[in-house]
């Protein structure tokens, strides 16, 4: 490549060129003699209107000081913006106008015996926008470095210097690091924030073949220092900023940077160019044929400053311009060797949008050849900036895209354009694909698949002007460009959706279901069920039904694969049928009833899960569903919505209560057949199922208050339910008949004490009187019947009696009504209770009874009567607050006292006194409250 042209800008100079510095189009150059010499680049009168205008160009002399310096410039720099020029001669610093080389602005004394120099500019932009110019130096005097700062046009010391083991060769400063070069090393010197101590860090040897250090500032604040033949880039800090070394192919005498391009000068008058990154080889120019005498170039530099920036290099009598061709040219040539990172960066430097057409194409180019080379990673990013298409870059993995699909989309046009750009650009056939499936390439994919759907799915939220990127082109490879209608939106995402869902399955398969449980997830109904298929991913499709509500199909695969699958069990079913809902109610129990036969606890879990969805299923339709398909389900279920859910219905309470009678009779009768004349058991404790169903059912009849009692009675009466017909009695106010039954057929009671604890408890309307009709009950026995008339009416036989049968005249409650005043006396009116007592019996045995009674009613007086006076005392005490408060408050009607309404004097006038102290007249007071009102009215209108 050819990228920079050597020109003889002069020839056969009469002097000997000792040192040289260029900015813009201005050349300075000092001479073995001390002369000072001011050039100015122009182009030639007579150039031509050309693409190689640049190269015609030629020098003018401006200005000239013969007396410049009385021996040789060691070093010399310009500082343009501040008007100065910078030179170092017989060991001092001199400082000279830029414009008039004969006026010396300051000769540093201080720097007495200085041996190299280094500067550093900074610009900063005031508020009022202008520039406003920083500049430091570092001199370098023995091992001695002293720091200076440029101030009303002369330099001025800093306050402390910095004392080295060694005197350096060359320094150079980079925002707040000095780079020093040794004979033998390279350190760094880091300045601290407001004064001039730091740290020195060794950064590297200097190599044992290299005769000087060299240290230049490169682009974006880099640093290059020099060993041997390698040159090694390192940041402000001095750490290394590339892992490898820029190798020339000989030991550099000069280095300069022309960005994007390092060049350094070779023994021999050799010229060598090559680029930082990436490394690149570009050119090797040669100048021994060139110069006058046959003398070696001595001196490269940079021309700062310069819009078409060029490099500057001077043998003893000549000086030569290396002015590099046209960026456009620049870039061609990059792009025809591949060198297409390389040609970006030139793209970029020509200060135009860095995505027109031309450098879109250049990164299209560069995408397509990383992908060739197996950068798969860094070449889907390039795609994704570049805004292509998803629909083309899928067409690179052919073993991922559905063919069907690409046919629909109509999208094999891009896809063939991508693919002819590849092969004309590149210089390669390809077919846009690289054969093979190493998961590099599919997980590339993956990650670049995720971060398009983000941005299509964000932009199709957006309003359709704006949804169209800038950077669309004409060429129909954009993203944009596939998604000028709903339709064509909907495909995109389709075709992302599915295809992202295959690398899934290839690479991380445990984010398949993550995917398909995305509400806004497209993929592809056949082709999905189709891949989740073949990887025998069965609960993913399972998901994908789910979520297209394909709910039939879902549970006809759960019901095929049962058995020996990784759905297999009854339990995916359930959890399945729970989640479905009221609108699905059909489909929940076609499906249901399969599992329901052949694991029916299981299955009544799809109608009792702790879900809003199985909370909110019909019951009535559920229960007649478990009616006719599992009829021992149905006593659980109704336990479940009535205990868990709290259901207050009616019909589900007296349904329990019926399912309950028709379970528990069958077994109570083949219990009392099976014990035959022995004493049963107590209600509830009976052996086995017996027992715990009629433990539930007097318990629920107990607790419930929602079963409906009409018919209920007698269905227990055929059945021989006492305790439970008591418990429903006791429900509707039958107590008399409910204590017969514990008293004179169940023979028990300590139930009958219980009962009525029960209802005084409660608090019920003529519920005081209990216990007094467990007197009675004691005394007169059952109403009009005798025990073994009782039991006859209950249907109860004699091989089945519930208590022993005894005689009414046999039966003597005397120690049972004792028992009952002693215990629940207090609960009894006393003169009622006595009065039920019968005539013969001895009052002695209550004796403890009357005497408690009378201790408590005596108490209940005293308690009374203290209630009473403590009553009269606090009312005392509110009455003796209320007239100190009266009294405490002063009212002085003086002769100055007027009433609020008439404005007319009190005086000795009848008055009255409001809440808020206003002061009225007696007759006054009428009008006051409705003056009130109308002032109210007007504030608040």
């Amino acid at each position: 490549m050819q990228i920079f042209k050597p020109i003889a800008l002069v020839k056969n100079l009469p002097i000997n060129i000792e040192c040289l510095t260029a900015h813009n189009d201005c050349i300075v150059v000092t001479t073995k003699q001390g002369h000072l010499m001011k050039y100015r680049i122009k182009s030639k009168r007579n150039a031509t209107i050309s693409a190689n205008r640049d190269l015609d160009i030629e020098l003018e002399l401006t200005d000239s000081c013969k007396q410049f310096s009385k021996k040789p410039v060691a070093q010399i720099e310009t500082v343009p913006e501040l008007k100065i020029i910078i030179t170092l001669s017989d060991g001092l610093i001199h400082i000279n106008d830029y414009d008039n080389l004969e006026i010396v602005h300051q000769i540093i004394q201080k720097t007495k015996g200085a041996t190299c120099f280094a500067t550093n500019l900074q610009t900063q932009m005031t508020l009022t926008g202008e520039a406003q110019h920083m500049l430091r130096m570092c001199v370098v005097v023995k091992r001695k470095l002293i720091l200076l700062y440029w101030k009303n046009k002369n330099f001025h010391e800093m306050s402390k210097e910095f004392n080295l083991n060694d005197q350096p060769r060359m320094i150079a400063w980079c925002s707040e690091s000095l780079f020093i070069g040794y004979k033998s090393e390279y350190d760094l010197i880091k300045l601290t924030s407001g004064t001039t101590e730091g740290e020195i860090k060794n950064l590297s040897a200097t190599g044992g073949r290299q005769p000087e250090p060299i240290v230049r500032i490169l682009h974006d604040d880099k640093v290059s220092i020099n060993r041997d033949e390698n040159t090694y880039i390192l940041d402000q800090n001095g750490d290394p900023y590339l892992k490898y070394s820029i190798t020339w192919s000989d030991i550099p005498l000069n280095i300069a940077e022309n960005y994007p391009y390092l060049i350094a000068l070779l023994p021999s008058s050799i010229i060598e160019v090559r680029t930082i990154e990436p490394h690149l080889f570009i050119q090797r120019l040669e100048f021994a044929q060139l110069t006058s005498n046959l003398s070696k170039i001595k001196i490269l530099t940079s021309c700062a400053g310069r819009s078409k920036s060029l490099m500057i290099a001077a043998s003893t009598n000549d000086i030569f311009a290396l002015v590099p061709i046209p960026l456009d040219q620049q870039k061609a040539e990059m792009v025809a060797e591949k060198h297409f990172e390389l040609a970006l960066r030139l793209a970029n430097m020509q200060k135009k949008d860095s995505h027109d057409a031309s450098t879109r194409e250049i990164e299209l180019q560069y995408a397509h050849d990383l992908f060739h080379k197996g950068s798969y990673q860094k070449a889907l990013e390039l795609f994704f900036n570049l805004e292509i298409s998803p629909l083309i870059v899928i067409d690179l993995f052919p073993d991922l895209s559905d063919k069907a699909f690409t046919q629909e989309s109509s999208n094999s046009t891009s896809a063939q354009q991508l693919t002819t750009i590849a092969s004309d650009k590149n210089g390669h056939k390809s077919n846009g694909s690289i054969d093979g499936d190493s998961d590099e390439r599919i997980s590339a994919l993956k990650d670049y698949l995720i971060q398009i759907r983000r941005k299509i799915y964000s932009s199709s939220r957006q309003p359709q002007a704006n949804a169209v990127s800038t950077l669309e082109s004409d060429d129909g490879l954009s993203l944009f460009s596939h998604m000028k209608s709903p339709r064509a939106i909907e495909k995109l995402k389709q075709e992302v959706d599915t295809t992202l869902l295959k690398c899934y399955l290839k690479t991380t398969d445990a984010l398949v279901a993550s995917l398909l449980r995305l509400p806004d997830n497209h993929c592809k109904l056949q082709v999905t069920e189709k891949a989740l298929e073949k990887y025998k991913k069965y609960n993913e499709l399972i998901i994908l039904y789910q979520s297209r509500g394909l709910h039939r199909r879902a549970l006809e695969l759960l019901k095929n694969h049962f058995q020996n699958s990784p759905i297999s069990g009854y339990e995916k079913t359930v959890q399945y049928l729970q989640h479905l809902g009221q609108d699905q109610l059909e489909i929940i129990c076609e499906y249901a009833q399969w599992v329901l036969q052949n694991d029916p606890e299981l299955g009544l879990k799809i109608f009792t899960a702790d879900l809003p969805e199985a909370e909110q299923l019909d019951r009535n339709l559920v229960l007649e569903f478990l009616h006719h398909n599992a009829p021992q389900m149905e006593i659980p279920y109704l336990e479940h919505i009535i205990h868990f859910w709290n259901d207050i219905d009616s019909g589900f309470h007296t349904t329990l209560c019926l399912r309950y009678r028709q379970k528990v009779a069958p077994l109570l009768a083949k219990y009392l057949e099976s014990i035959g004349n022995q004493v049963p058991c107590p209600a509830g404790q009976e052996p086995g199922e017996l027992g715990e169903l009629r433990r539930k059912l007097l318990d629920f009849l107990e607790i419930s208050d929602y079963y409906s009692i009409k018919n209920l009675p007698d269905l227990l009466q055929n059945e021989g339910l006492c305790e439970e017909r008591a418990i429903v009695l006791g429900k509707i106010g039958q107590h008399k008949e409910a204590l017969d039954i514990f008293v004179y057929v169940l023979n028990n009671t300590k139930r009958a004490e219980e009962y009525c604890l029960s209802v005084y408890n409660k608090k019920l309307p003529n519920s005081q009187d209990i216990f007094l009709l467990l007197l009675k009950t004691y005394v007169h026995g059952p109403n009009n019947f005798s025990s073994d008339q009782l039991k006859r009416k209950l249907s109860i036989s004699s091989a089945s009696q519930l208590a022993n049968d005894r005689s009414e005249n046999n039966m003597n409650f005397s120690s049972k009504i004792i028992r009952l005043l002693a215990e629940h006396g207090d609960k009894m009116d006393p003169l009622k209770t006595i009065a039920e007592l019968p005539g013969e019996f001895n009052l002695v045995s209550i004796g403890d009874y009357l005497d408690k009674t009378v201790k408590r009613k005596l108490q209940e007086g005293h308690e009374r009567e203290m209630f009473r006076q403590l009553v009269m005392a606090k009312f005392y005490q509110v009455q003796k607050s209320w007239i100190d408060l009266q009294r405490a408050t002063k009212i002085v009607i003086g002769d100055n006292t007027n009433c609020q309404v008439c404005n007319k004097k009190i005086g000795n006038s009848a008055f009255v006194r409001f809440p808020n102290l206003d002061l009225v007249h007696y007759s006054c007071k009428d009008r006051y409250g409705k003056l009130r009102y109308q002032n109210y009215d007007t504030i608040h209108q």
